[in-house]
């Protein structure tokens, strides 16, 4: 586990020296942040990093009461060439094991400032660190910005190489944006079909979360709502709670 958290760090630090050769136009320390924040980088709904021009590391974590068990999650996203981009991450939560992704993201279509944008996101998903079986899934992501607020919705599908476990997603996030400060509300649900390892059949997450861009390239977030887990004999609700950091570098 420590050797995979070094290596979305160096992820980061590769982007961060490769960009100080490179001249960009300069922006304000709030103006940059904020677009990452309305590109949906820092959801804790969607799957992310996945937009933007920044290498990004971002870690969560926190208590779900229906799950009675903590989720985490750290990711790491990296801009290759052109609409390219290499992500890597590992979640804990549903599956009571941590469970490591990597996998590449293409920007479909994706504006200088506001407008629509569209990303395809194709990762491995394995069922731990020691245990390479996993599934591959592919999300499909569509959004629009605006100068102060934004709204993206994504669908996942995720399957082993046999097909006999599936899964399907689906998400959406809306946030505001006002100076440093960002409100949102964001919405996750997943379905298992066919056979599946773990006995949660669906979950389902809805939360408002509130942002504070600290510095440039620093933001923190706190998300907190309604969750629910269903298995095969019973439905249980509860409430979630979640601290997020995430450093960007220009």
């Amino acid at each position: 586990m420590k050797a995979f958290i070094c290596g979305v760090v160096a992820i980061v630090c590769l982007e961060g020296l490769a960009s100080a050769d490179e001249a960009g136009e300069p922006t304000t320390a709030v103006s940059t942040s904020v677009r990452d924040v309305l590109g949906a980088n820092y959801s804790n709904a969607l799957h992310r990093p996945l937009t933007g021009g920044r290498a990004t590391l971002l870690m969560s974590g926190g208590w779900d009461t229906s799950l009675d068990r903590p989720r985490a999650e750290i990711n790491g996203w990296l801009h290759l060439y052109g609409p390219l981009s290499f992500s890597l991450g590992a979640a804990h939560g549903a599956s009571g094991a941590w469970r490591p992704s990597a996998g590449m993201a293409v920007a479909l279509w994706r504006p200088v400032r506001n407008g629509p944008e569209g990303h395809l996101l194709v990762q491995y998903k394995a069922e731990g660190f020691s245990e390479p079986e996993g599934e591959i899934e592919l999300t499909a992501r569509g959004g629009y910005r605006w100068d102060s607020a934004s709204i993206f919705a994504e669908s996942s599908y995720g399957q082993d190489g046999e097909g006999r476990e599936r899964d399907a997603e689906l998400a959406a996030d809306v946030v505001t944006t006002s100076g440093a400060f960002s409100l949102g509300l964001g919405a996750r649900g997943r379905k298992a079909f066919g056979e599946k390892k773990e006995a949660i059949r669906s979950d389902l997450v809805v939360a408002p979360h509130a942002g504070l861009i600290v510095t440039e390239g620093h933001f923190v977030c706190v998300t907190a709502g309604a969750s629910v887990v269903s298995t095969e004999g019973a439905t249980r609700t509860g409430v979630i709670g979640l601290a997020s950091y995430a450093v960007a570098i220009p």
